[in-house]
């Protein structure tokens, strides 16, 4: 079975990702219904699927290459390849961090963007016994998450 009919038939996805401490911290101390925009410089193409499929979805963090997941969250909204300018886009980095409010969709001096994926996240919240990722199983061939996996981002089965 391909990953788009998994996605399409599991109605328990999340997302697996890494992120930078600082700013889950920063996204920890909002209300827990304040929605945040993060970036990504890949495309969410399998993520966006499972929110558009069956809405919001569990969302767990790593922080940089550490094995253990520290945060969790509420993926609400999947957005690929961002269009400058658009009122959606602008709304979307208006939900940013202050921290990162400024750094638009990482355009190049060629005028290319380098955002691929911006995602809304809600009701982050650290976890109060992290855990490690390969207590995760990806969704693509029901093997745990390795402990070296570095990757962007991965769908996984909700804990």
């Amino acid at each position: 079975m391909s990953l788009q009919s998994k996605i399409k038939t599991t109605p328990n996805c999340a997302i697996f990702c890494r992120h930078y401490q600082q700013h889950l911290e920063d996204a920890s101390n909002k209300t827990p219904e304040e929605r945040i925009t993060f970036r990504s410089y890949l495309k969410w193409t399998s993520a966006e699927l499972a929110v558009k499929t069956h809405g919001p979805c569990k969302i767990y963090f790593a922080l940089g290459v550490d094995s253990l997941v520290r945060y969790e969250a509420i993926l609400e909204l999947v957005e690929l390849e961002p269009k400058p300018n658009t009122h959606l886009t602008n709304n979307l980095l208006q939900k940013c961090l202050p921290s990162t409010q400024n750094e638009g969709l990482w355009e190049k001096e060629n005028g290319k963007i380098g955002v691929k994926t911006l995602y809304v996240i809600s009701h982050c919240h650290r976890l109060l016994e992290p855990f490690p990722q390969t207590k995760l199983v990806k969704l693509s061939d029901n093997h745990p998450i390795d402990e070296n996996f570095i990757r962007s981002y991965v769908l996984v089965y909700e804990i």
